[in-house]
């Protein structure tokens, strides 16, 4: 056997460890590609859309855990940025994405709702913004909220 199908093999089982060790406050980094039907097709036709994100976890009151989870994707050849701040049940959703994009970010916010009460989530805020807004104008956009 050759060192490199040996080597990968220990770096398997040393990501697999770390997982099963790491501690639930602190950060992750991720990205990877996954794959969505295209509206118009009616086909079955998929594209590949590439994710890079992060999340920071840590202890919140009486053991809670919070993550924050920030996602940056490739959607429609444009940048759309995602950040989820979660503590079960609860769930916030702020989307930056390009202004023609917009209405149907507003719209999916009722479905996704109910698609999360069917599991046990709760959706308190959807909040959609302009790719280009700066954070501090967030309050002067507006955007959808549940």
């Amino acid at each position: 056997m050759s060192a490199a199908p040996e080597r990968v093999r220990h770096w398997v089982y040393l990501q697999r460890m770390m997982g099963a060790v790491q501690s639930p406050d602190g950060s992750v980094h991720g990205a990877g590609l996954f794959w969505v039907p295209l509206p118009a097709s009616g086909q079955g036709t998929m594209t590949a859309v590439r994710w890079e994100g992060q999340r920071q976890t840590r202890s919140g009151p009486d053991g809670m855990t919070v993550h924050r989870i920030r996602l940056g994707l490739r959607v429609a050849k444009a940048q759309v940025n995602v950040e989820l701040v979660c503590a079960r049940p609860s769930l916030s959703v702020r989307v930056r994405a390009p202004e023609r994009m917009r209405p149907a970010l507003e719209a999916a916010a009722e479905p996704l709702a109910a698609a999360l009460a069917a599991t046990g989530w709760r959706l308190d805020s959807w909040r959609v913004l302009d790719l280009e807004e700066e954070r501090d104008g967030e309050k002067a956009s507006g955007g959808a909220s549940v």
